[in-house]
């Protein structure tokens, strides 16, 4: 049981929540009653990101806005590549309670493109991308065009597509597979047995 509107990815209101240096309580898209280990996960992370600004004076934490999912024709061109290509600084709370309450708080509208990814794919096949984008002039579309101007004008033959929302059917196909998969082993398991 899937619901869109329970899953994280981007949309208007955390776009505008980054532009507004606002926050994002996980509360609202992490369930901690069927994942025991999300707490101590997110208090590692916290914990570590605090540690770094307490030693060298900043975090090194940022939050994936997006990837870009593309292949390295010139090396492999069957192998999938899965990137983050634009990241966000963030810092991450915890308020302590009966249940606690994890908050992402965007710091700065100022969006970091990928800097290794961009050098891959200016030496690979000559795309220039900024550095950083501002999201209160910029919109992720605008550099989705960008990229995709670029990627038709050098005639390589790759196509970009934007998939602005999760593939929920996939998703539920693939899990459907997968659950498929485990009973019939499950079954194997006890006949033998």
């Amino acid at each position: 049981n899937i619901d869109p509107n329970s899953l994280f990815y981007w949309n208007a209101e955390i776009s505008k929540k980054i532009s507004n240096n606002s926050s994002i309580s996980l509360n609202k898209y992490l369930r901690f009653e069927d994942n025991p280990y999300i707490v101590p996960t997110l208090d590692k992370i916290r914990l570590e990101a605090n540690k770094d600004v307490n030693e060298y004076g900043f975090s090194q934490l940022k939050l994936v806005l997006c990837f870009l999912n593309w292949y390295n024709t010139k090396e492999n061109a069957t192998e999938k590549i899965e990137t983050p290509f634009l990241l966000t600084p963030i810092n991450l709370t915890k308020k302590k309670g009966i249940k606690d309450q994890f908050t992402l708080e965007f710091i700065d509208d100022e969006v970091e493109i990928n800097p290794v990814l961009a050098n891959m794919l200016k030496d690979l096949y000559g795309i220039k991308l900024p550095e950083r984008i501002q999201l209160s002039e910029t919109s992720i579309s605008d550099v989705f065009q960008l990229l995709k101007h670029q990627i038709e004008s050098n005639n390589s033959g790759i196509i970009l597509e934007n998939i602005e929302k999760p593939r929920i059917k996939l998703i539920h196909t693939q899990a459907q597979s997968t659950l498929h998969q485990f009973n019939k082993r499950a079954n194997k398991r006890q006949a033998v047995a």
